[in-house]
C-alpha cells in the first residue's frame, strides 16, 4: 500500500526519488533504476529487468530473488549459445559476445522459476524437500514449479535443465561495476 502511494506520489510531483531499501522485490516494484551495492561498491546499477534478468555478478544473482550459480566448463560456442558441462551433465547458456571458448570455465546463475524437469541431458539433481507454499518443489538446484501434485518425494533423483537464454553467465568476484 505505502509503496503504491510513493509511487503516485512521485509521478504526481514529478522529482526523483532515491529509495534505500534492503528489501528486493521494493525494490524491484518501485524503482526505474536499481543500483545494487555490496561492501560500499556498486556491484550493478540498471533497470529492475536488467537487475534481475541479466545480473553481472554472482552476489547480484543471489541478492536479488533466488538464483542458482553453476560452476562448469564450457564444451563449445556454437555462435553465442554455449555448451557448458558442469556437475555430470550439460546444460545450455546464452552468451552473445562473451568470447568464451570450449575449455574456458564459466560460472552461470539461472533463476529458480526458469528451472525444468527433463529425462535425458540436463544435470543431475537430488530432490531436498517438497513443500506447498505456493506450490513451490524445491530440489537441490532451486526450483519453482507451479502445482502441488508433483509425484516427487524428498531423496528422488531428478534430472533438470533450462532454455539458453534463462542461464546468465556471471563474474563471481564482486568486483565494483557502475
Amino acid at each position: 500500500q505505502m509503496q503504491l502511494e510513493l509511487k503516485r506520489l512521485q509521478k504526481q510531483v514529478e522529482l526523483t526519488f532515491i529509495y534505500i531499501t534492503h528489501d528486493q522485490e521494493e525494490a524491484l516494484n518501485m524503482s526505474d533504476r536499481i543500483a545494487v551495492m555490496h561492501d560500499g561498491r556498486f556491484e550493478q546499477v540498471g533497470t529492475p529487468a536488467e537487475v534481475y534478468d541479466r545480473p553481472r555478478t554472482s552476489f547480484v544473482a543471489r541478492f536479488v530473488g533466488t538464483a542458482n550459480i553453476v560452476e562448469g566448463r564450457v564444451a563449445e560456442n556454437r555462435n553465442g549459445t554455449l555448451m557448458v558441462h558442469a556437475a555430470g551433465g550439460e546444460v545450455p547458456a546464452l552468451c552473445c559476445g562473451c568470447g568464451k571458448k570450449a575449455g574456458d570455465s564459466v560460472t552461470l546463475a539461472v533463476r529458480s522459476e526458469h528451472v525444468e524437469f527433463c529425462t535425458e541431458g540436463g544435470l543431475p539433481a537430488t530432490v531436498k524437500e517438497k513443500t506447498f507454499a505456493g506450490g513451490m518443489l524445491r530440489i537441490a538446484l532451486v526450483a519453482s514449479r507451479h502445482g502441488i501434485d508433483i509425484a516427487l518425494s524428498a531423496g528422488d533423483g531428478v534430472r533438470v535443465t533450462w532454455a539458453a537464454q534463462n542461464a546468465v553467465p556471471v563474474d563471481t568476484h564482486q568486483e565494483a561495476r557502475a
